[in-house]
């Protein structure tokens, strides 16, 4: 498939599924990451990896407009309602992942070097 066509189903495809989910009160960045699972190597496999390599500068700026997007949705008044929480559940699972990762990594170097 060309790079044009590739381009343009793209915009389509996420346009699409932006509208959709938007319809269902769903965020509309949900829409545009379901598009691009389906029509990618992990769905229909419309778009190769070589062409996600050539389109790896609008891939960047496709991800920064994301993730203002994702910022967009979230207020104010959420992370005072929750803020506690929210931090609460970072350390949790920093600290979760730190020791069910870490320690277990640091066991399997030991043993390997001083065996």
């Amino acid at each position: 498939m060309g790079l044009l066509a590739i381009i343009g189903l793209c915009v389509l495809g996420g346009s699409l599924g932006a509208w959709l989910f938007q319809k269902l009160h769903v965020p509309q960045v949900v829409g545009y990451i379901v598009i691009g699972v389906l029509i990618g190597e992990s769905g229909l496999r419309m778009v190769e990896q070589a062409d996600i390599l050539t389109l790896r500068p609008f891939n960047l700026f496709a991800l920064g407009l994301i993730g203002f997007l994702v910022g967009g949705e979230l207020h104010g008044s959420i992370f005072k309602k929750y803020g506690k929480q929210f931090t609460a559940i970072l350390l949790g699972e920093g600290l979760a992942a730190f020791v069910l990762v870490g320690v277990p990594s640091a066991l399997i170097v030991y043993l390997i070097c001083h065996s």
